[in-house]
This record gives C-alpha cells, structure tokens and sequence, in this order.
C-alpha cells in the first residue's frame, strides 16, 4: 500500500489524507500536516463555527427585501431539505439547496398573514441535526 503524500491531524485525530475537517463550534484548532517524507508541520488555526440561521418572518411583498423565506448559511450543507406547513399541517413547499426561497404562494395563491411551520433536516454526512419551529408570513 502505497503512502500518501500528506497526512493531516485535526485536534489530534489522524484525518489519513482527507484534507477536510468539519467543526461544531468557534475555536482554535491544532492542525499537523506530514509528508510522505515524514516532514511535519504544526500550525494553530482559528476557524469560525458558522451555523444555519432559521428567520423568524418574512414580507412577500415584491418590494424586492425580504420577499422570500428560506434558511440562512444553508450553503454549508448541501443536502438540507426544508419542508414548509400551513397551519393546518398542510405541506405548502419543499425546498433544497439554491431553490431560491418561499415566495408566499401555493397553487398560485398568496396565502394568508400568519404563522407558517418548517421541518428543517440538514441530512450532512457529519451533522444530521433536524430543527421545527415556525414563522410568521406578512403582507
């Protein structure tokens, strides 16, 4: 088997050749770096944790702020699915990554001034959290 030409440490953790650490809150991590020479190299590297951020509302109504509903920093997770209900329980959309957001309507209806609930599954390989809450719609 043949050595790899980098070997990266996370916090102590052999990572193998995976360059690519995934992190759970702001801190200064320890990274190691050796090469198929056994050099090595240590570096103290401050990463910032950046979460998904979940608005509380939204304002549909096409002044072009604010007109769509949709998680924040979602890029971080390419396959989030986020399920949107009416108060009924009724799904009125689903969403994944760069759908855009909800624009307020369903079956080409704007719906009513209220409060609308999500199922957010973020569905990551190392982050499989899942949040339900609500948001208000206003018009």
């Amino acid at each position: 088997m043949e050595k790899p030409d980098y070997t990266f440490y996370f916090g102590g953790v052999n990572n193998g050749a995976d360059n690519t650490f995934v992190i759970h809150r702001t801190d200064t991590y320890v990274v190691k770096v050796i090469d198929e020479n056994d050099c090595e190299a240590i570096a103290n590297i401050f990463m910032e944790f950046i979460d998904i951020e979940i608005p509380n509302f939204f304002t549909p109504d096409g002044y072009g702020l604010n007109d769509f509903w949709e998680p924040k920093n979602q890029e971080i997770f390419p396959e989030i699915l986020t399920i949107i209900f009416d108060r009924y329980g009724r799904e009125v959309y689903r969403m994944g990554l760069n759908d855009g957001g909800w624009d307020g309507i369903y079956h080409e209806n704007e719906l009513p001034i209220g409060d609308y609930w999500y199922v957010i599954k973020l569905r990551g390989a190392n982050d499989d959290r899942e949040f339900v809450g609500h948001f208000t719609l206003y018009r």
